[in-house]
């Protein structure tokens, strides 16, 4: 999709370390979004959420909402803590399905992360 592909939501992004989008996707998913079995409401909930905390266009923090759709079993707790920390990163498909969408639906590879 490209949705992040953008000198502003990656100067954003970049800006906003050590923090990342993914850990406030994760944080947003826990509270106020909380658990939810609606896709399209939590989706829009933990994109509304990550916009407003980080500055990303409405496009680029929808795919952080996906993000915390496709985590939200068993991954969202371990990468609120620290979402670029082992227990995250080897949650069981968080890297090969959901931060692989993620880098699809932003169009690059996700910086959130530096060393990953």
């Amino acid at each position: 999709m490209g949705a992040c592909n953008n000198q502003a939501d990656v100067g954003a992004l970049a800006a906003f370390q050590p923090r990342n989008a993914r850990q406030v996707a994760a944080n947003c998913g826990l509270a106020p979004c909380g658990p939810s079995n609606l896709q399209d409401a939590f989706t829009t909930c933990v994109s509304d959420c990550v916009e407003q905390e980080t500055g990303l266009s409405s496009d680029c923090s929808s795919c952080y909402g996906e993000l915390a759709w496709c985590s939200r079993v068993g991954c969202l707790t371990p990468c609120a803590s620290d979402s670029c920390a082992p227990p995250c990163l080897t949650c069981p498909g968080y890297d090969a399905v959901c931060i692989d969408a993620l880098n699809q639906c932003a169009g690059r590879m996700s910086i959130d992360c530096p060393e990953t």
